[in-house]
């Protein structure tokens, strides 16, 4: 069964205010966020694109104009990659911080071998199910924007064939 194009359209509008909302409230209480000036102007500079892509998705729903709803999309993928990556990075210094603590400590080479290889596979376990939790937000909001972009060509569809017909 298919969602009608009104799901759609509500959806889309859900997601959108509660975007900005998120995106509102990330650059109000940025300071209470970070511990230092270098990370609270990132907040801040994050919280900001964010809001700017929101109101384009905000401008291209109410005027129903699928280029404004693609160019949010981008950046939500920019979005998600980027913190795919910050998340491989992290766990690899992650790893890279527990090797050298390792090095400290009085073990046989097998035992921190053996150590070194557990962390590895539990960051590795923790990397997998956050990538996938990142992909089903993704998912869910690119078949929420898609679904609203097919909605307004086929409602613009019917408007020629009308415009035609009269």
């Amino acid at each position: 069964m298919a969602l009608s194009a009104t799901v759609f359209r509500v959806l889309s509008f859900v997601y959108a205010g509660l975007s900005l909302a998120g995106s509102l409230l990330l650059l109000f209480y940025r300071k209470d966020l970070a511990t230092s000036e270098n990370e609270c102007q990132f907040i801040h500079l994050f919280a900001v694109l964010w809001l700017i892509f929101n109101f384009t998705l905000v401008y291209g729903l109410c005027l129903r104009d699928t280029t404004f709803i693609q160019i949010h999309l981008y950046y939500v993928q920019a979005v998600v990659w980027t913190f795919v990556v910050a998340l491989f990075a992290l766990g690899v210094s992650l790893l890279a911080v527990l090797v050298g603590l390792m090095d400290e400590v009085k073990l046989p080479w097998a035992s921190k071998v053996g150590l070194a290889q557990g962390a590895a596979e539990v960051l590795g376990i923790i990397f997998v199910v956050c990538c996938a939790l990142l992909y089903v937000v993704y998912s869910i909001v690119k078949c929420v924007l898609e679904g609203f972009i097919y909605a307004t060509k086929r409602d613009e569809e019917m408007q020629v064939s009308i415009n035609i017909v009269n």
